[in-house]
């Protein structure tokens, strides 16, 4: 239990640590995540300030409820006006939040509570595991890589956004969390030994904690 405690502390700093790498290092949003030209900026921000507000806006526009109220004619009449401008394009979101200061404190706080979660997630998934720290380290990764392939697919598949900036946000949760898994991996070996209060003469970790109920060297 405690080696799983350390893992989950140690685990939740170097996923920052490693986020922090992926965007100032290897630069991987550089041509996925593009800042909008200033005279854009100028022209669009007033007009999204007034008239939208926070919350996620698709366009083109297509009042569902209103439509469903239509009769069933005037319901396919709507539909294929709304098919022909959105073949034509372009579609998109736009996501708007509240004002609010850049890389402040409370924003790395809340990172390492999700950090946290996220490795008490890794935590578990390593505990149902047997085998060494390598079978153990591939086991979680394709868990999360499975988990991270059905979420930000969908929003390709779905919400039709960038496929490059989804993949690059998929990439930075692999990568991310594929290196804390096996940092974590490497704290959390099999064997009693990897717990506070394993029996004196071997056999059964008494705690079960890590994962290690099997005998050693079982």
């Amino acid at each position: 239990m405690c080696r799983s405690i350390v893992a989950v502390v140690v685990g939740s700093v170097v996923a920052l640590m490693v986020g922090w790498v992926n965007w100032t290092v290897l630069n991987l949003w550089e041509d996925a995540f593009k800042p909008l030209p200033p005279a854009v900026e100028s022209a669009m921000v007033p007009m999204i300030e007034s008239q939208l507000g926070p919350g996620a806006w698709f366009f083109p526009g297509l009042d569902m409820q209103g439509m469903a109220a239509l009769p069933a004619e005037e319901q396919e009449k709507a539909f294929a006006a709304y098919s022909a401008i959105h073949e034509k394009g372009p579609v998109g979101m736009i996501m708007v939040a509240p004002g609010s200061v850049p890389m402040a404190p409370s924003t790395f706080a809340r990172a390492m509570v999700f950090n946290a979660l996220g490795a008490i997630g890794v935590a578990l998934v390593l505990c149902c595991c047997r085998g060494g720290v390598l079978c153990r380290w591939l086991r979680a990764t394709a868990v999360i890589t499975l988990i991270t392939t059905i979420f930000y697919g969908s929003l390709v598949n779905w919400m039709g956004l960038p496929a490059q900036f989804i993949g690059r946000m998929a990439g930075d949760v692999v990568v991310t969390w594929a290196v804390v898994a096996l940092v974590m991996a490497l704290i959390m070996r099999r064997g009693c030994g990897s717990c506070c209060c394993a029996p004196a003469g071997g056999g059964s970790c008494g705690t079960g904690g890590c994962g290690c109920g099997a005998k050693q060297g079982g």
